[in-house]
């Protein structure tokens, strides 16, 4: 949606996006009942960056390179380390 707002100026996708982002937030406060601080954001962050990639390849046709792929997973495998070695 943000995307599609066109640097928030065309009002209903950038309308649509702040929803969904008010919608993010508020669950993932929600977690934070259950969930340590440090697991949610890892969570949080490592899906995002999963969603955001395979949208951008699937219905906006962008393309990526080795380098763009090699970043994506070094930055997932980062977060990864994070969640496995994390001392509960």
């Amino acid at each position: 949606m943000a995307k599609q707002s066109i640097g928030f100026t065309k009002i209903k996708p950038a309308l649509l996006a702040s929803i969904f982002f008010l919608i993010c937030v508020y669950y993932m406060s929600m977690s934070l009942k259950k969930i340590p601080l440090g697991l949610t954001y890892i969570t949080y962050s490592s899906s995002l960056i999963i969603l955001t990639t395979v949208t951008g390849i699937c219905f906006y046709k962008e393309k990526y390179n080795h380098h763009t792929i090699l970043g994506t997973i070094l930055i997932l495998m980062g977060i990864g380390n994070i969640y496995l070695n994390k001392k509960s």
